[in-house]
């Protein structure tokens, strides 16, 4: 199975021992959810924008042995079977993330 990454980031995936599994570089296609934001009137001075998000854009269309790593909003709303996102957030002992545990999928039924 390969990974193409369509986020603009890396993705280091570990195990549930804290072992890095594989990092997956960005593939240099971004898949995102097109989004249409109108201003509202601001709120004790800070400005208000109300955001509509629709489809979304630049997933690649399935190819046998291919999953497509995408941020957890586009998995959501994306509803592929091959596509995934990071799984629980991996942190060090100060909190940075380091990066996931394993990969979420979408479960099929049948």
């Amino acid at each position: 199975m390969r990974l193409v990454n369509l986020t603009p980031d890396p993705v280091s995936i570990f195990d549930a021992d804290g072992q890095l599994v594989e990092e997956v570089l960005p593939s240099g296609h971004l898949a995102y959810i097109e989004e249409e934001s109108t201003e509202l009137p601001s709120l004790e001075g800070m400005p208000m924008r109300r955001v509509v998000r629709g489809r979304v854009i630049g997933l690649l269309k399935p190819e046998p042995g291919v999953l497509q790593l995408v941020d957890s909003m586009v998995f959501h709303v994306s509803r592929r079977v091959d596509v995934v996102a990071p799984g629980p957030l991996l942190r060090d002992s100060t909190g940075r993330v380091r990066g996931c545990i394993g990969l979420t999928a979408l479960m099929v039924y049948r």
